[in-house]
């Protein structure tokens, strides 16, 4: 009962299956003395975005895709916490919802997918991804990828349109009416 207590504090966890306790016992000549401790796993998820292979978090790292190319995406989810976590959802803005192969991530997994679309408009592409997850106990784990959270990372590709190469050996002329 006293792991279930502990455990329960601030909402951490609400069952005892995953809690772990140890008790110690010290004993000298006429003294005992036992002391309690415990530990009560948390979640937590961490999510890397990548755009054509390049984890570009600043618009100066951006890869550049030229137009009519392909962009791809992809997502890389890891349960950097100590229990396992189930019902994940990934979203991106503007792509929306991708689809997983799995909705659970075991403790220290990592799981990978891709997502492409064409380039179809030249400049600079800035999205955010998002993955939502819960632990055992239903205890909510939120990754946004952008600044509000610890888990800082944005993409950015970069989508060039065709481009006129000009060399010293052009001639202009100008017509004037």
């Amino acid at each position: 009962n006293w792991v279930e207590d502990v455990c329960s504090q601030d909402g951490l966890l609400n069952s005892t299956a995953t809690a772990y306790t140890n008790e110690g016992t010290v004993t000298i000549p006429g003294v005992i003395d036992k002391d309690l401790s415990s530990y009560c796993p948390t979640p937590a998820v961490a999510l890397v975005k990548l755009c054509n292979g390049a984890d570009a978090n600043m618009p100066e790292e951006a890869p550049e895709v030229p137009l009519g190319g392909t962009l791809t995406y992809e997502y890389q989810i890891t349960n950097t916490g100590g229990m396992a976590l189930e019902d994940l959802v990934l979203t991106d803005d503007p792509e929306g919802v991708i689809s997983w192969p799995q909705d659970t991530l075991a403790i220290d997994e990592t799981m990978t997918c891709t997502y492409s679309r064409p380039a179809n408009e030249a400049g600079l592409i800035a999205n955010i991804g998002t993955v939502v997850a819960f632990g055992e106990g239903r205890d909510l784990v939120f990754d946004r990828d952008d600044v509000l959270v610890t888990d800082d990372d944005v993409s950015h590709c970069r989508v060039i349109g065709p481009q006129i190469e000009m060399d010293s050996e052009m001639a202009f002329s100008w017509l004037y009416r």
